[in-house]
């Protein structure tokens, strides 16, 4: 078995990469905040990788 990350992510395990509570990246898309792109796929969401990653990249903040 390797360790490899999915291209595609549950939001479990979206927030579970980001380092942040589940619940808190379902608010941030209920409530309008920026959050990453997800696709819906039936009544789930699925996040890209690619895109958890340019979002945390976009909200770094400048020193």
């Amino acid at each position: 078995m390797t360790n490899e990350i999915p291209r595609y992510l549950t939001t479990q395990e979206a927030a579970d990469y980001m380092g942040i509570p589940k619940q808190t990246l379902l608010q941030w898309r209920c409530l309008g905040k920026p959050s990453p792109r997800a696709a819906r796929v039936g009544k789930h969401l699925r996040f890209d990788v690619a895109d958890l990653v340019a979002f945390m990249e976009s909200m770094k903040e400048t020193a």
